[in-house]
Formats: C-alpha cells, structure tokens, sequence
C-alpha cells in the first residue's frame, strides 16, 4: 500500500505551498499528512506522539525530507486534489463527504456532531464514493 498522497492537480498557485519549521531530526516523506505541533513546526502524523497533534491538519509534504540533514524548513501543500489511503474501517462514504485525518496518512469521514476543537481534522472533501475497504479515494484539499 502507497504511504502518504499521491497528487492529481496542484491548484491555485501551484499547490499554495506554505513553509514550516521542522525538526532537523525528523524524516518526513513527501506526500505525508502533515499536522502541527507547537510554533509553526508541522510533523508527520505517523510521527505524532500524542492526540493532540492529530487535531491540527495542516498539508501535505511537498517533498521528502530526511532526517538529520541540516534543514528546518518544509513546503507544505495546502491547495490541491490528491488520492489519499481510506481508514480501514471507515464504510461506505459517498462523493461530498467532509474526510478528517484519521492516523499515519490515512483519512476518514468526519463524525457526525464533529465539535469546533475536531474542525482542524478536516483534510478536504471526497470526490470519489468509496466502499471504504482501505482504498485509495481522490479528496479535495484546501487549507
């Protein structure tokens, strides 16, 4: 299974990429689900040690970045359509669907009754139905 999005269409001014601080120690492969945690500084979900940083969507990684290699800084895609890994569990979800992140590069449907502190899970909305079994699903991204 691909790990992270896989880009169709960079919108807007080539994606909107916005750059963020990262830890020069950290690996971050290019199309990781990136969300934020403390100042500025975006992580990759699959590195998140805590919830709390799964509240936060910012992007997707616009490249890969390895670790310990001196930079700081990565692009962060913020506008695009990309497909993206269903939660294994997630059922059936039709096109229009809002989609949260739900674990390391992996989305879901948003609950229903989804609270105001849930809002920055929003990744995009789904273009494609999906039958919810792990597949691969084109969303619509713009944070």
């Amino acid at each position: 299974m691909v790990s992270g999005a896989i880009l169709v269409d960079l919108l807007g001014d080539r994606g909107n990429v916005i750059e963020y601080t990262c830890l020069n120690a950290e690996g971050i492969s290019g199309g990781d689900l990136l969300v934020l945690s403390g100042a500025n500084r975006a992580v990759s979900k699959a590195s998140a040690a805590d919830t709390t940083n799964a509240k936060h969507f910012v992007g997707i990684a616009a490249s890969e970045k390895k670790p310990n290699d001196g930079s700081t800084t990565i692009g962060v895609i913020t506008n695009c359509t990309a497909d993206m890994a269903m939660n294994a569990g997630a059922g059936t979800v039709t096109a229009g669907t809002t989609m949260v992140i739900s674990g390391a590069n992996l989305i879901d449907a948003a609950p229903t009754g989804m609270t105001a502190d849930d809002s920055g899970k929003i990744v995009g909305t789904l273009l494609d139905a999906s039958t919810g079994t792990s597949e691969m699903v084109e969303v619509r991204v713009n944070k």
